[in-house]
């Protein structure tokens, strides 16, 4: 996927993650009885710091990077330009069940996965 689309898959996660905190906060309470201060200073603040880091170096990311010429590739230009392969699965743990689920899918997003984002 182009660049411009991870970045927008990334920041529709952002904006569902910061817009329902008070949701998260209620459920994890309510499933987990987990203090709001633990489930958004654990939970949600390091998914969406993740994703701003994420969203700041993407282009860094994704950059083609150079590599050491041989023989038969003198006169190329030879570098490694990555480019995303298979599928990915994520599997979570019920004790902190947004920074696990959600933290990997920022780096699969990045890395140029499609991620189906429900719209509120």
């Amino acid at each position: 996927k182009p660049i411009a689309y991870r970045k927008e898959q990334l920041r529709r996660l952002y904006d569902f993650l910061a817009d329902n905190q008070k949701l998260i906060v209620d459920a994890l309470k309510e499933d987990l009885c987990k203090p709001w201060f633990e489930t958004i200073m654990v939970e949600v603040d390091i998914v969406l710091n993740e994703i701003r880091g994420t969203l700041h170096n993407i282009e860094q990311y994704v950059a083609k990077q150079a590599v050491s010429k041989s023989i038969p590739t003198l006169f190329d230009d030879a570098f490694v330009w990555k480019e995303p392969y298979g599928l990915v699965l994520i599997i979570g743990a019920w004790n902190y069940p947004i920074q696990i689920v959600l933290g990997p899918l920022v780096g699969a997003i990045a890395a140029g996965k499609q991620a189906n984002l429900a719209n509120k």
